[in-house]
């Protein structure tokens, strides 16, 4: 259940990954087109200033060479719609400023969508790492829990056959398979980088096979048995928490 809830998480993180390329590319396809806008519709502008400026200079050439022979009325109006020009021209003068500055937040606006997007992407891309990690991980100390029980059989079960010895105990030979039957698997997770606490388990266990016929004394058909059992005890523990 945990593998299939991982690869159905990395699924929908791929395909929300891909939905929000797809829009990335869909906005930044239409902002592009925009600007071409913006850039032909200023040049319009443009031109269309530059006709209106030299039409008015004319005007004004023309208002100004006859305005000795304009009645009084048209004189006041004329003046009237100079100050009515400049008024219009500040605000023009103010609108522009408007426009440049929404112009500058729609740039930051969409500089941060593609920060944003290159960040999902990063994250994306970290956590699937992280969760193919995680299932190397997890693949390893299935196959060491079927290792810790095969070789606590095998152990148990070539007793007979294991070297004598000459001097001490006639137990120590077993005794030492069991310990390093458990420092294997701590130095196979500590090689592999492991951060669970599985093992600190397996050094515990080789030390508490030794502990045991230090002090406790109980034997080994006994102890071994019992560390072997509360090791998978800890791997079950580890897997259910995974």
């Amino acid at each position: 259940m945990p593998q299939a809830h991982r690869a159905l998480h990395s699924r929908s993180s791929r395909l929300l990954y891909q939905a929000v390329v797809k829009a990335l590319e869909k906005k930044d396809k239409t902002v592009t087109q925009l600007t071409l806008n913006l850039k032909q519709c200023r040049k319009e502008v443009w031109k269309l200033q530059c006709e209106a400026n030299a039409a008015d200079m004319k005007v004004a050439r023309l208002l100004q060479k006859r305005e000795g022979e304009l009645p009084e009325e048209y004189r006041e109006e004329l003046e009237r719609l100079k100050d009515k020009e400049e008024a219009l021209a500040d605000q023009l003068s103010h609108a522009r400023a408007n426009a440049q500055r929404w112009a500058s937040v729609a740039k930051r606006q969409d500089a941060m969508l593609q920060q944003d997007g290159c960040l999902y992407a990063a994250f994306s891309i970290s956590m699937e790492a992280q969760m193919e990690s995680e299932m190397q991980q997890l693949k390893l100390l299935d196959k060491l829990a079927i290792y810790v029980v095969v070789i606590t059989l095998l152990i148990m079960l070539s007793k007979p056959i294991l070297p004598k010895v000459t001097w001490g105990y006639d137990f120590l030979p077993q005794m030492a398979c069991h310990m390093w039957s458990y420092l294997i698997p701590f130095f196979v997770l500590l090689h592999a980088g492991h951060d669970s606490f599985m093992v600190i388990v397996s050094f515990a266990s080789s030390m508490l096979i030794v502990a045991n016929l230090a002090t406790v004394g109980f034997p080994l058909y006994q102890s071994a048995p019992a560390v072997a059992l509360l090791w998978e005890l800890c791997y079950v523990l580890e897997r259910f928490d995974k």
